[in-house]
């Protein structure tokens, strides 16, 4: 099991880029945490990337150190 601390909630996230491995059907880009699920090769995540989400492994994701509030994704009137 992997000792690597989950990301937040909607924490804004890059794929990582080139010179790194991604599933060829993920994009790069930049995303936001959504969900997120630790499995028996570490976390997991429910990435969001413009209306589609997109499932990254820990690994998969590099943290820019902010995270979003929930009423960016979500109206919780």
């Amino acid at each position: 099991m992997s000792t690597v601390d989950a990301l937040p909630f909607y924490s804004l996230v890059r794929t990582r880029g080139p010179g790194t491995w991604v599933v060829p059907n993920k994009p790069l880009g930049l995303g936001a945490v959504l969900g997120r699920a630790q499995g028996p090769s570490g976390w997991e995540y429910a990435v969001i990337i413009g209306e589609t989400t997109y499932s990254f492994a820990h690994d998969e994701l590099e943290p820019l150190g902010v995270v979003l509030d929930r009423s960016v994704f979500f109206d919780d009137e």
